[in-house]
């Protein structure tokens, strides 16, 4: 598993949904979360679903979607996430 990969994608969503976040950090994170909830199949998905719905997001919730994000392959074109998996 891609244990970095998912911890700084992790880490990039918690803080894009601070409340300090840019609105261009906070948009490419919607970016992302909504991919996971359209395209992610299970848990991950669920999770995405909640944190587009509330517009908050926590560390828990940040790691369930990006390791969906990292472990299912899937890509946005999110302007703050630039890693190659």
């Amino acid at each position: 598993m891609n244990t970095a990969i998912i911890q700084q994608i992790k880490n990039d969503l918690v803080a894009s949904f601070d409340a300090y976040a840019t609105e261009g950090m906070r948009n490419a994170a919607y970016e992302l979360v909504a991919t996971v909830r359209d395209e992610a199949k299970g848990f991950g998905s669920k999770i995405a679903a909640t944190v587009c719905q509330y517009g908050r997001c926590s560390e828990k919730q940040a790691y369930c979607i990006a390791r969906a994000y990292v472990e299912e392959g899937l890509t946005c074109a999110g302007g703050f996430i630039t890693v190659n998996h």
